[in-house]
């Protein structure tokens, strides 16, 4: 077996398996490709749409971060819906902070009052985010920020 990144594995085919590529997300959930140029294909169609959904603070050193951490794509993907359930309408940010604590932050811009924000964080986290966050090895965050 050949890994791509220590969280995704990948087999390669040889002359007595099946000639196609299986991908093993966090999730267990198996996808699978007839070739590694496909295989490549699918994660850039993953980045892209996850550049399509949220918007950026130092887009290239997220980029870097979530291609270095693939598996997050999945979640990214996974959670926009969820953001967009509790906070419809405001616009998500990713930001990679390397000063403190090494992780990638969902920034959801809100202009809900205080505790309106702060019910709808407590009802994603409840709803969807504490069960996904140790998927994401503890390296992504969702919070709130005012305008």
């Amino acid at each position: 077996m050949a890994y791509c990144h220590h969280l995704i594995t990948m087999k390669i085919p040889n002359k007595t398996t099946k000639d196609t590529f299986e991908k093993t997300d966090r999730g267990g959930d198996i996808k699978e490709w007839s070739s590694v140029n496909d295989f490549f294909k699918s994660l850039k169609d993953e980045v892209d749409k996850v550049e399509d959904l949220y918007d950026f603070v130092d887009k290239d050193k997220v980029l870097l971060f979530i291609a270095e951490r693939i598996f997050l794509t999945d979640i990214l993907l996974e959670t926009y819906p969820y953001i967009q359930k509790y906070f419809p309408n405001h616009i998500a940010i990713l930001e990679f902070d390397d000063e403190e604590d090494n992780k990638l932050w969902i920034r959801i811009k809100t202009d809900l009052d205080a505790d309106k924000a702060g019910d709808s964080l407590n009802k994603l986290d409840k709803n969807w985010w504490l069960d996904t966050m140790p998927k994401s090895e503890y390296r992504l965050n969702i919070t709130i920020d005012f305008v």
